[in-house]
């Protein structure tokens, strides 16, 4: 079994320095506690050590599960039981079945929509590269957040260059940081109104409305009005990164004056935002998404500009 934890946290740190520091009360830390995991297990294995397995007599086969958690929990030992109840569950089920359900799912991704152009190297290129993206989009776009725009889910780590010009050697290192910036999560999500990925939209769509009530705190704060604007570049609970809020800024400067100047009045997210919201509408008549996430959320960027 493994974990990290976040037993430290910037969100505080990062609404105090943007002028926010009361919205503190009004919402909760989506960073502190919350801990990443899981354990590996397996019939006639044993733990060697804190980090490997092995086996109690030869085989020539072997069944070995892999169970993850993310969670935010008081302790980590609160953290273990919810991963013991999470183990247990699975186990429950066969290997079988839980085979059948993942090729079931696969086989109706790929019925739903599909590229295939046959002809000379360029029309397989793109078959290939249609394909490929498709499936990198439903492996990385079915969690709780959006698609990292940077990587995905495969971040493997940089090149030497890289190395020697960061000075970082790390598998999980990804260039531009932790933020969301929207002109590059916007462009996996445009597809799958085409290809009919409607569930792979749930995240964005979730992770964006979600930081609505904070988006309008803070539009009361740094301009005085009602509504909300989503800037460009984000983590996932709404807030500018403190680099790119306070680089370059003046001491005097007004509270609502971002830094970086690139994206300091870079508010095309909340138009695009409302753009993909309208043609999923448009594509899938979602009364319940209409009513409860679509103009909810309009009203409120609309109110800002």
């Amino acid at each position: 079994m493994w974990y990290h934890r976040n037993e430290h946290s910037i969100w505080k740190e990062n609404l105090r320095a943007q002028g926010l520091g009361g919205f503190i009360d009004r919402s909760c830390d989506p960073l502190l506690g919350r801990t990443f995991g899981g354990c590996i297990e397996g019939n006639g294995l044993a733990g060697a050590s804190a980090t490997s397995l092995v086996s109690r007599e030869p085989r020539k086969r072997w069944a070995i599960s892999v169970h993850v958690l993310c969670a935010q929990t008081e302790t980590p030992e609160i953290w273990e039981d919810h991963l013991g109840g999470l183990v247990a569950h699975n186990d429950k089920g066969s290997l079988e079945s839980a085979r059948s359900a993942h090729a079931e799912w696969w086989g109706n991704f790929w019925d739903r929509s599909w590229i295939r152009i046959s002809g000379d190297e360029d029309a397989g290129t793109v078959s290939r590269a249609w394909t490929l993206q498709r499936w990198i989009n439903a492996c990385g776009g079915r969690g709780r957040s959006a698609i990292k725009f940077n990587g995905s889910i495969f971040s493997v780590g940089q090149d030497d260059t890289e190395k020697n010009r960061t000075g970082i050697d790390d598998p999980d290192y990804r260039r531009w940081g932790g933020a969301y910036w929207w002109q590059n999560t916007r462009l996996p999500y445009w597809s799958m109104l085409a290809s009919g990925d409607y569930d792979l939209m749930e995240p964005l769509f979730r992770m964006y409305c979600d930081m609505i009530p904070l988006e309008e705190y803070r539009t009361g704060i740094w301009f005085g009005h009602g509504g909300a604007f989503i800037g460009e570049t984000v983590h996932f609970w709404g807030m500018y990164k403190n680099r790119d809020y306070r680089k370059g800024r003046e001491e005097d400067a007004p509270v609502g004056l971002v830094g970086n100047p690139h994206i300091r009045r870079e508010y095309t997210a909340s138009p695009g935002l409302m753009a993909l919201m309208l043609d999923y509408y448009e594509y899938t008549r979602d009364a319940a998404f209409l009513r409860e996430r679509l103009l909810p959320t309009s009203d409120s960027l609309l109110e800002f500009w």
